[in-house]
């Protein structure tokens, strides 16, 4: 496990974009515009890691 799929830290936090992954899930917010944008998506693998995020290690 890393950092980034044990707990809640930022992947990337550039501007108006942050990427966080909780569980099984990638959350994008996009902070610019007229509201605030959210984009999950459910991924099978921590992308800076490689760990199996279905339930398996690594």
């Amino acid at each position: 496990m890393c950092e980034y799929c044990e707990g809640e830290s930022r992947i990337i936090c550039v501007g108006l974009f942050s990427a966080v992954i909780r569980e099984n899930r990638l959350v994008i917010d996009y902070l610019g515009g007229r509201s605030p944008q959210r984009v999950v998506r459910v991924i099978g693998f921590c992308p800076m890691c490689g760990r199996d995020l279905r339930g398996g290690e690594r």
